[in-house]
């Protein structure tokens, strides 16, 4: 059996004017963490419905490990945690977790031993008798991640795990992710719409942007895409000078600063050159730096986006 979530020209729209996806081809391999990032809007949810088989597609091709989404034995390879879920909260946390285990045919027998490996894995055991209802909604969070666990599957589609969360419970959500994905092999495919997490954890970043595939590749690479950024300090008609530089990505950060992004020693020569015929405008200082991974996220989506 092929080992790899292969997409190919995927199109999926929601009636007649909202359209999700349009073309979208991708390839994950066994055992990768993906993180696929982009505005709201995007189509990171959609892609991951239809991956799981909730939603259905227009048209192009989706196979998981050989199979078609929806397909029972694709069912048996997903553990799937939706941005959105409804918590059986009368239920307590051992309780659900079992009833799950039911749901997915695993044996009796064996379903006590799986929920012992899964609440100790997101320490949950000191809550496994306490209702869901009355948990923080970090470790309500950390039972919707629990519950995409159960029967051990081979691949985890996780839909914005951590949104909502306060910062110290994102981390402690990231490192028991992180440990999981290190000691099991999984595959993962995880969307998010916090920078700082595809800086810190990604093997593989996929920015959507309308519904399209815009960047595909490390963080590395990412960054790269937009090449060293230099910061000029300049006095006189600044804004005469921006008009000039159209053809070049740069952000106007005050009424003295222009940051540009330069991926080559011809297009820094190109800047100098109009920035010598620019009327009344001198260059003061020069200043030169990495991007950061917002400013390389922004350059692939275009300026007026956020996550």
């Amino acid at each position: 059996m092929l080992r790899e979530i292969r997409i190919v020209d995927l199109w999926k729209s929601y009636g007649n004017q909202i359209v999700a996806l349009k073309g979208v081809t991708l390839n994950i391999n066994e055992g990768e963490f993906v993180i696929i990032a982009g505005p709201n809007g995007a189509g990171k949810t959609t892609m991951l419905r239809i991956l799981s088989g909730e939603i259905s597609y227009d048209r192009g091709s989706v196979e998981v490990y050989g199979y078609e989404p929806g397909n029972l034995n694709c069912k048996k390879l997903l553990g799937v945690m939706p941005q959105e879920a409804q918590l059986h909260e009368y239920l307590s946390v051992y309780e659900y977790l079992y009833y799950l285990s039911i749901l997915k045919d695993i044996p009796k027998s064996d379903a006590k031993r799986e929920i012992k490996r899964i609440m100790e894995t997101f320490q949950l055991e000191e809550y496994r008798n306490k209702k869901i209802a009355e948990l923080s909604g970090g470790y309500k969070k950390r039972v919707l991640l629990a519950q995409a666990l159960v029967g051990n599957p081979q691949i985890l589609l996780l839909d914005e795990p951590t949104v909502g969360l306060d910062p110290t419970m994102r981390v402690k959500m990231w490192n028991l992710l992180l440990k999981y994905f290190k000691t099991q092999r999984v595959t993962i495919l995880l969307s998010t719409h916090y920078l700082d997490e595809v800086r810190e954890n990604a093997n593989r970043v996929v920015v959507l942007n309308k519904g399209k595939v815009v960047f595909e590749g490390s963080v590395g690479k990412l960054l790269a895409h937009v090449g060293y950024k230099y910061r000029f300090i300049i006095r006189g008609r600044i804004h005469e000078l921006k008009k000039n530089l159209k053809d070049f990505m740069f952000n106007l950060e005050d009424d003295e600063t222009i940051a540009l992004y330069i991926r080559s020693i011809e297009e820094l020569k190109q800047v100098m050159e109009l920035i010598d015929l620019s009327n009344n405008t001198n260059v003061y200082e020069v200043f030169l730096d990495r991007p950061t991974v917002d400013e390389a996220y922004l350059s692939v989506i275009g300026n007026g986006h956020s996550l």
